[in-house]
């Protein structure tokens, strides 16, 4: 069965100031494999690595070919992964493993309960047991939240497990909803007073503050054009990769809606928004 697997606060990082900030982060080429007795946080602190005779990390290939492309949120293996035989005379307690990029730690798989691997046994993981869900369902809507859309989740699993990579537009826009979207591009009824388009800003780390504590937010002020028309009741916002149509990438319920009158904007302070590419 498929073990509970965690990103690491390093990845979450780099992958929001990819998607929002235009940040470099190449997908890696191969990952290094560790086996832990003692799985590592988020942060990458706390793990011991496996010792028993013949242990060594195994790399594997970051492609197509091991990794399946990412369907309803989840990611997982296609090909499995064993290590070296424990070729001594003791048994080892592990706890889990873990896919490195260089000294980085990506993800942690971790088993629910530990496993022993007696002498003459190799560690293994069998294609599916490597299974990470990325989440963008909010526990209670009517309270507000923003969450990634379906597009967006699929391009960073694909981006960091397969080496699918994602090239971040320069340019974000936002758009304003009378009835809120859902994680499909697409979705909801966006708003159409007069003069309504979206807004577009900078894709880069002037507009959106680095990650920090996995956290991201805006850094700028995100003033729309005044509505010329009114009023109109707005429920939802989203950022989009185009001026039309294009990729749905973020969504943002309101907790209370928005009565905008003619002439007025519904602009996002810095700050205001604030969210986080988790895990289910």
């Amino acid at each position: 069965m498929a073990q509970p697997v965690y990103q690491s606060d390093y990845v979450i990082q780099k992958g929001q100031d990819l998607f929002f900030g235009a940040a470099a982060f190449a997908p890696p080429a191969t990952f290094t494999a560790k086996r832990f007795t003692t799985c590592p946080n988020a942060a990458n602190v706390g793990g011991v690595v496996a010792t028993y005779t013949g242990y060594a990390d195994i790399s594997i290939t970051n492609n197509t070919t091991n990794f399946a492309s990412a369907s309803g949120g989840e990611k997982h293996n296609l090909t499995g992964w064993q290590w070296p035989t424990n070729v001594g005379s003791t048994s080892e307690a592990q706890a889990g493993w873990g896919l490195y990029d260089g000294a980085n730690l990506i993800v942690v798989g971790k088993y629910t309960n530990p496993i022993t691997i007696a002498p003459g046994q190799a560690p293994y993981v069998a294609p599916g047991h490597f299974s990470l869900t990325l989440s963008n369902t909010l526990t209670t809507p009517a309270n507000g939240g923003e969450f990634p859309s379906n597009y967006l989740i699929a391009a960073w699993l694909d981006h960091i497990f397969g080496g699918t990579a994602y090239s971040p537009p320069a340019n974000h826009f936002l758009a304003r909803y009378t009835v809120a979207p859902t994680a499909v591009s697409g979705s909801g009824t966006e708003a159409a007073y007069t003069a309504y388009a979206r807004k577009s800003f900078a894709n880069n780390l002037t507009s959106y503050a680095a990650s920090a504590a996995q956290i991201k937010k805006f850094a700028i002020d995100v003033v729309p054009t005044a509505a010329g028309s009114g009023p109109t009741l707005i429920v939802a916002w989203a950022i989009y990769d185009a001026l039309t149509t294009g990729n749905e990438l973020l969504v943002v319920l309101t907790k209370n809606s928005l009565s905008l009158l003619s002439g007025e904007t519904d602009d996002i302070p810095a700050n205001a928004l604030k969210w986080k590419l988790s895990d289910t």
